[in-house]
């Protein structure tokens, strides 16, 4: 299952400059280097140019970052390549999800400086412990659990949510109710009302992420 969590840790470099500079971080790719230490390419996003100089400045100045590349650069997103030390974070979670090539990943830092990290975990144990491990070793007094079991849409649902669309269901207002669509599809309206609300939940959910 896909596990994210979400926390807070002020001794993190992309927290520290969302709180400093108000901000917007992206992790758009993490690995280790031959001498164990980790390589990220970070997307910097801010509407002022001088945040963006102050913020790739405090990087080049930061204390555990050895190398620092501008990948490319314009006056409201900066990406960057860096190499810094293990995140105490990081090196908790690898020991619980690492499958192959596949590392425990901080996708993002919202507006409070929170970071949500995504892993793969395959049971509730795991992630319950290492939660149990973060707040422990870390002294993080919060950390919340998001999980996606990985649901999809299957091919039946599909159909009929198209279906539903093209036959104007979701018109404002309605070309057809649902009873109409009912008798069109041959299906019960309670069961297709539960069809169509799963699959556009899915739906929904793939999208806003």
């Amino acid at each position: 299952m896909n596990v994210t969590y979400v926390l807070s840790y002020d001794k993190c470099f992309t927290s520290a400059l969302v709180k400093m500079f108000d901000v917007r971080i992206r992790i758009l790719k993490k690995e280790l280097t031959d001498d164990d230490h980790l390589r990220e390419i970070i997307e910097i996003f801010s509407l002022n140019k001088n945040v963006l100089e102050k913020s790739i400045q405090y990087l080049s100045e930061y204390d555990h970052i050895y190398n620092i590349e501008v990948i490319s650069k314009n006056d409201k997103i900066a990406l960057v390549n860096i190499v810094t030390d293990q995140c105490p974070i990081f090196n908790i979670m690898k020991n619980f999800g690492m499958h192959g090539n596949e590392y425990p990943m901080m996708e993002r830092v919202d507006r409070d400086g929170k970071m949500f990290w995504r892993m793969r975990l395959d049971s509730m144990h795991k992630v319950n412990h290492v939660a149990e491990v973060l707040k422990e070793k870390l002294a993080i007094e919060d950390v919340s659990i998001k999980i996606d079991k990985g649901r999809t849409i299957d091919t039946r649902s599909l159909y009929i949510l198209k279906e539903a669309y093209e036959l104007g269901f979701f018109n404002v207002p309605k070309s057809i109710g649902l009873n109409e669509l009912s008798e069109i599809l041959h299906i019960p309206p309670t069961t297709l009302n539960l069809i169509l609300r799963r699959a556009l939940k899915t739906v929904l959910e793939e999208s806003l992420k």
